[in-house]
């Protein structure tokens, strides 16, 4: 995921879903997965001076909501 935000542009990204058909509790334990990896891949952009906060909050807004709302015509 750190490559890609060099490489796509982020509306372009989802950070979670697609293949997850699986019992609601393995769903939750992916979603934990996905948070805990963007927000490390996230902070080590801040830390860097890369990335400021308020453009990593914005970052998990599209990938996690308005992307996937978008692509898939959900009402907002």
């Amino acid at each position: 995921m750190g490559e890609w935000l060099d490489l796509v542009p982020v509306s372009k990204i989802f950070g979670f879903g697609g293949d997850v058909i699986t019992l609601p509790e393995q769903v939750w334990g992916q979603l934990e997965h996905a948070l805990q990896n963007l927000c490390r891949i996230l902070a080590d952009r801040i830390l860097l001076g890369r990335m400021d906060l308020e453009y990593a909050q914005f970052v998990l807004k599209l990938w996690l909501h308005d992307s996937p709302a978008r692509v898939y015509k959900l009402p907002v």
